[in-house]
């Protein structure tokens, strides 16, 4: 089983922007799609850690909701984890 772990990091230039870091099992995520898939629907994302279903979580920092080449996650709970299954194209 894979381990993901978002964090957040203040960005130095605008003050008012943050950036997701992502790690899946202790790798950081973003260094194999580029920097630009930096973006979190935190919505979508806390949806989802409530109730199994499709989501659109991750995108590009542009904003457009399909930008960045994300599918929808999909998601699934069970009585001891929540299951992201990501999908890149």
């Amino acid at each position: 089983m894979n381990i993901l772990e978002l964090a957040i990091e203040k960005d130095k230039v605008e003050k008012n922007h943050v950036h997701i870091l992502m790690y899946i099992d202790n790798g950081y995520f973003l260094s194999i799609l580029g920097e630009e898939v930096n973006s979190v629907f935190f919505e979508e994302l806390l949806a989802s850690t409530q109730e199994t279903g499709d989501y659109l979580i991750f995108t590009c920092s542009c904003g457009v909701t399909d930008c960045g080449g994300w599918e929808r996650i999909n998601v699934t709970h069970d009585e001891i984890a929540i299951k992201w299954n990501l999908l890149y194209y």
